[in-house]
């Protein structure tokens, strides 16, 4: 990853990855961005939760859970914004 580089010592238990993705005004990454740094940061703790979307009923979410689920990738839990 080269925006992250290496995991901290101290990371602990849980990793929350991407914080609405999906929206300009936040992460703002695509779906093959996240997809491509997930393999890697679901090995950085236990338990990974993400991504979390702005719209998770929007598009954006169902491809990632269903291109994540065909890549065998792990997704702990989901965390929502609800505005």
């Amino acid at each position: 990853l080269k925006r992250i580089g290496t995991p901290p010592a101290d990371l602990g238990p849980v990793l929350l990855a991407f914080n609405e993705p999906d929206f300009k005004g936040q992460a703002n990454r695509s779906v093959d961005e996240v997809l491509e740094e997930w393999a890697t940061l679901q090995d950085w703790a236990p338990r990974i939760g993400g991504p979390h979307p702005a719209r998770p009923l929007d598009t954006w979410m169902r491809e990632f859970v269903r291109r994540a689920d065909e890549a065998k990738l792990r997704v702990d839990f989901v965390g929502v914004h609800w505005y």
